[in-house]
């Protein structure tokens, strides 16, 4: 059964540290690459020193800088539990909407029960990192992003009612003009009724199972060497997450479309004939128009672009699997169906990928620039949630909810605790 706690928080102090907390947030560590990194570590105080550490030894260096923050006042602890509310305001395709996160500690359970529940794969590597992060830590140092199920929306107006005072603990505009403003519930009876609210719900793992897979792996070592951890008092059993209702109206899922590049040039001559093999084709004289298409298009359509003849095609598989909620989606047809008829029985192919670009930005850098694009129908969140309860993974690249929680409103150090 799916529980939720509350907890006290680490928190930036911005007066402390002289500056505004817009200058100490992140995107989550998987979204940040080299020249943001640089971009926002020149601020020392910034979270990517911690979320995202450079050098041979970075795992101890965010150990000791965190426990650094701790001694100069740069980060506290709030003295009283509670849920936090993180509020979003951002844009997206749909124009400006707002987003409600609720932030509490998820208790960490296998997979197999199917009370938290991935939809896309776990790679060793990646999760090897934030477990190494997490042991030097003893801490979460961001959220991990769920969703849960509120049809009638009962939690989310219990939110709506909870907030102390109705009073901000902070506000923040990051640089992509996003507005997020965190506020907090410490009143017992309501504490106790979100719990109750949210408690036996399934969480759907957003974002974050890399993070996750670390955590549950260092409880359940922690529980091997006979430290308590497992036990109900335990904080290494819990987990920082962010939890959005399915509801949400500003739940957003941005499609993933691949830059394709490496293709022989037979291959490219002769792929038209090769796909009506397998599909319908419509035929589109212009990128933008075949991206809208598709991405309002029916299940299992996907868009192929020819970047050379500046063509492209609607592919409509002629059959697909009733029963499979994978099989079903665009981007699965596009990996295991598409590609094998461009890459060929042992071709490479290199891919990269776009989060909803339009135009030219789908084609990449003129030095890099693609062969082909292959344009998707992002999935809906009831294709996400059908996908998990039925316990199974999407294609990597599947999802991108937008935005990403950032990092820096609220931490779960559990080392003294």
């Amino acid at each position: 059964m799916v529980q939720l706690r509350p907890f006290r928080a680490v928190r930036y102090d911005p007066e402390a540290l002289g500056t505004s907390l817009d200058s100490l947030i992140a995107p989550p560590y998987d979204v940040i690459d080299d020249e943001l990194r640089e971009k926002l570590a020149a601020e020392p105080h910034n979270i990517v020193h911690l979320t995202l550490p450079c050098g041979a030894q970075r795992y101890a260096q965010a150990s000791r800088r965190l426990h650094r923050w701790v001694n100069e006042g740069a980060i506290i602890r709030d003295k009283r539990p509670g849920f936090y509310i993180l509020d979003e305001e951002f844009a997206s395709p749909r124009g400006r909407l707002h987003r409600r996160c609720l932030l509490g500690l998820l208790h960490l359970e296998e997979f197999a029960a199917q009370e938290v529940r991935p939809h896309e794969e776990i790679f060793r590597g990646p999760m090897e990192d934030r477990l190494a992060l997490l042991r030097a830590t003893e801490a979460n140092l961001e959220p991990i992003f769920c969703l849960y199920d509120d049809p009638r929306g009962e939690a989310s107006d219990l939110l709506d009612r909870a907030q102390d005072n109705g009073e901000p603990l902070s506000e923040a505009e990051d640089f992509e003009g996003g507005f997020h403003r965190l506020s907090r519930i410490t009143k017992e009876t309501d504490l106790r009724a979100l719990e109750q609210r949210l408690r036996g719900r399934p969480a759907l793992i957003a974002d974050g199972h890399h993070r996750y897979s670390a955590a549950l792996e260092y409880a359940q070592a922690r529980q091997r060497s006979g430290r308590r951890a497992g036990t109900p008092g335990d904080p290494s059993g819990f987990i920082l997450s962010a939890f959005v209702s399915l509801q949400d109206p500003g739940l957003v899922i941005l499609p993933t479309h691949r830059r394709l590049r490496g293709i022989p040039a037979e291959r490219l001559r002769s792929l038209e004939s090769r796909l009506r093999k397998r599909f319908d084709l419509e035929p589109f004289e212009t990128l933008d128009a075949l991206q809208r298409e598709v991405e309002r298009g029916r299940p299992g359509e996907v868009g192929l672009w020819v970047v050379a003849k500046r063509q492209g095609w609607k592919l409509r598989p002629r059959a697909l699997p009733a029963a499979d909620p994978v099989s079903r989606l665009s981007v699965s047809v596009l990996e295991r169906e598409v590609l094998p008829s461009v890459l060929g029985p042992k071709g490479e192919l290199e891919v990269s990928y776009v989060h909803g670009g339009v135009g030219a930005a789908l084609l990449g850098p003129q030095d890099r620039r693609a062969q082909l694009i292959g344009l998707v129908r992002p999935p809906s969140s009831a294709e996400v949630e059908a996908v998990a309860a039925a316990g199974l993974r999407m294609p990597r690249k599947s999802t991108y909810f937008h935005p990403k929680v950032w990092s820096g409103f609220a931490l779960y150090v559990f080392r003294d605790q």
